[in-house]
């Protein structure tokens, strides 16, 4: 009886989340270059702790090396009636963005040397929250400041963002 109450309980709350969320846009993507670059660098930190027997390069690098992972493996894009959410994995850094405080927004194309993470730019002045290369989503507020949101879904973003300011 106690399982049952909690089944449909749980699908009651799942069923009025999908319900609440279906003009809300959500989308997650992951890094596959991240995941390449801590691979090759625990395969040459183990194969140095094979042959040279330094544990301290171990102690000091694999801890840096999964913080970076679990900061900025994945990232989490959400718009829903009053913001944009942006957030880097379990760990991560968030941000958000009133929907009334943006001017416009449009579709660009990153420099290969933005790298992944969360960069200030100088010129022009910006922010950029990325964990892939090249396509993203340049948001610029009424205060004239413009942030870049790395997205591999650029369409579905740049139009669930347009048709929510208008």
């Amino acid at each position: 009886m106690f399982f049952s109450i909690i089944f449909y309980y749980n699908t009651l709350q799942n069923f009025i989340f999908l319900f609440l969320n279906i003009m809300n846009y959500n989308h997650k993507q992951n890094s596959c270059i991240i995941n390449i670059l801590i691979l090759i660098l625990v395969i040459i930190l183990t194969s140095i702790y094979i042959y040279v027997w330094q544990l301290e390069i171990l102690y000091i690098f694999l801890p840096i090396m999964l913080f970076v992972f679990l900061l900025f493996n994945s990232l989490n894009v959400e718009v829903d009636d009053l913001k944009i959410s942006i957030k880097f994995w379990y760990i991560g850094f968030r941000k958000s963005f009133l929907l009334s405080d943006i001017k416009s927004v449009k579709k660009v194309r990153n420099h290969w040397y933005f790298w992944w993470g969360i960069r200030v730019w100088f010129w022009p002045y910006m922010w950029i929250y990325n964990i892939n290369w090249f396509d993203a989503i340049e948001i610029v507020l009424k205060n004239n400041r413009i942030y870049r949101i790395w997205t591999n879904d650029v369409e579905n973003l740049e139009k669930a963002i347009q048709d929510k300011i208008k």
